[in-house]
């Protein structure tokens, strides 16, 4: 009898056991998912933050980089007055220098000598054309009409014969601070014309420019 209450207790026991184990098993179990489900809430949460902050930073760099772009287009456009300036004041450089129909410079010493002879010899081949030439600067003045008269003196290859071309410089020039000093080298271009004084006709650059 005893042994049946004894067994019988002893099932009892165990039921209570096993129910209470259950019971624990459940709780830890639920305690653990919700330990979980916290864990990935926080981790979740710390990602979109850092993400917030990333994309903050790369908002301001970008919005930085737009204003740099901003002040260099900026910075362009005050420069451009400037460069225009510079535009037109290199047009106006290349409106002094009259296109050259003739370039006497670019000729061999014989050559040149021998174009130069041609000129004076011939002069309406070369009437209207802009004409430069290169050598040695001379000056006639004039006591009786008080002019001078500037020349470019341009030698043969031997030295020994030369031929002058007679050049009226532009109202820009002032004699003698804007020529060389007489026997120096000296390079003119001018429009090619003839004048005539008393029984002599003469050749000249008209409107001529210094180099």
């Amino acid at each position: 009898m005893k042994r049946i209450m004894s067994l019988g207790f002893l099932i009892a026991l165990i039921l209570m056991v096993g129910v209470a184990c259950g019971k624990e098993s459940t709780n830890q179990s639920g305690r653990t998912i919700n330990m979980t489900s916290s864990v990935d809430d926080v981790l979740a949460a710390g990602v979109a933050a850092q993400q917030n902050e990333e994309n903050k930073e790369r908002s301001a760099s970008i919005d930085e980089i737009e204003e740099t772009e901003t002040k260099t287009v900026e910075q362009q456009q005050a420069d451009r007055p400037k460069t225009a300036e510079g535009a037109e004041e290199s047009k106006k450089e290349v409106k002094e220098k009259p296109q050259i129909d003739v370039d006497i410079t670019e000729l061999s010493a014989t050559m040149a000598y021998s174009e130069v002879c041609n000129m004076i010899y011939m002069p309406d081949d070369y009437m209207g054309k802009t004409v430069k030439v290169r050598g040695i600067f001379d000056t006639y003045y004039d006591a009786v009409n008080d002019l001078y008269f500037h020349a470019c003196i341009v030698m043969d290859p031997t030295g020994c014969c030369a031929q002058g071309v007679e050049f009226v410089a532009t109202n820009d020039y002032s004699y003698p601070q804007d020529f060389p000093t007489e026997g120096e080298m000296i390079t003119v271009a001018g429009e090619f014309d003839t004048y005539v004084d008393g029984p002599y006709v003469y050749s000249t650059l008209r409107n001529a420019i210094i180099y």
